[in-house]
């Protein structure tokens, strides 16, 4: 019963997938220690014709604020002053369907996001992929769809920050 019980567990956890992907990480994790970052406006395709009725600074101010709010958690501050920032954070929408639904078909909002973790010169140090969905139902504008993939990235992407900014406790332990 309990190597069954362990079996369920495992097959559970292996089917709910991360929404972060880590393109690319600076082995040497420079980022360490640090507890600014300066988020930079989205970049990306906020034209055409499923992107129309979105506000582009809308999309950059709704982001920005769930990011401040949740990596707050963590103790990191995140903000928009480039000059004091240990490291920029460049988000870049991949992929935007909006989404919607009407009385006769319902369509789930898609958001890939691109995010580059970068040094105030411009030196890339991470690249991550972070996506969300959410399911269409009637009466869910795109803008509130959006708004919860935002969310979902954001939480993702403070996750992320939050563990690697963490300092590694002492393996030798306390000195005397």
């Amino acid at each position: 019963m309990r190597c069954l019980l362990m079996v369920v567990a495992l097959a559970s956890t292996a089917c709910a997938a991360s929404p972060l992907t880590v393109v690319h990480q600076e082995p040497s994790n420079p980022i360490r220690g640090a507890t600014e970052f300066a988020v930079l406006p989205v970049q990306g395709p906020m034209e055409g014709r499923a992107a129309a009725s979105l506000d582009e600074g809308r999309v950059c101010d709704t982001f920005a604020a769930y990011l401040r709010a949740k990596a707050r958690s963590s103790s990191l501050f995140v903000h928009r002053d480039v000059g004091t920032a240990d490291f920029l954070i460049r988000p870049r929408i991949e992929a935007l369907d909006p989404g919607g639904a009407s009385l006769l078909r319902a369509r789930a909002s898609r958001i890939v996001m691109r995010v580059d973790i970068e040094r105030r010169d411009g030196t890339v140090v991470d690249v991550l992929r972070v996506e969300s969905s959410t399911r269409a139902d009637p009466g869910r504008d795109a803008e509130e769809l959006l708004d919860r993939d935002l969310r979902k990235i954001s939480r993702a992407l403070a996750d992320y920050l939050g563990e690697r900014t963490a300092t590694d406790p002492d393996p030798q332990g306390p000195r005397s």
